[in-house]
């Protein structure tokens, strides 16, 4: 059976006033600092590419002592 796997992320989408153009910021919830992207073009290539990016094995030991893959 294959493992489940997903991406957290916070996004942030902001203007100055309504005549600028709209800002992108994009923070991976394990990542420290958010990342500033230029369009929404940007934005899909960034999260395509962590989609594509191989995760490493992540566990966590259940209360019974017993080691269990992380979701």
């Amino acid at each position: 059976m294959k493992e489940r796997e997903s991406h957290a992320f916070m996004l942030r989408l902001w203007r100055e006033s309504p005549e600028e153009e709209w800002r992108l910021a994009i923070q991976a919830i394990d990542e420290p600092a958010p990342r500033g992207l230029a369009s929404v073009d940007a934005l899909a290539a960034y999260v395509r590419a962590q989609m594509e990016r191989e995760q490493p094995q992540t566990s966590v030991i259940s209360r019974s002592g017993q080691r269990k893959p992380s979701i």
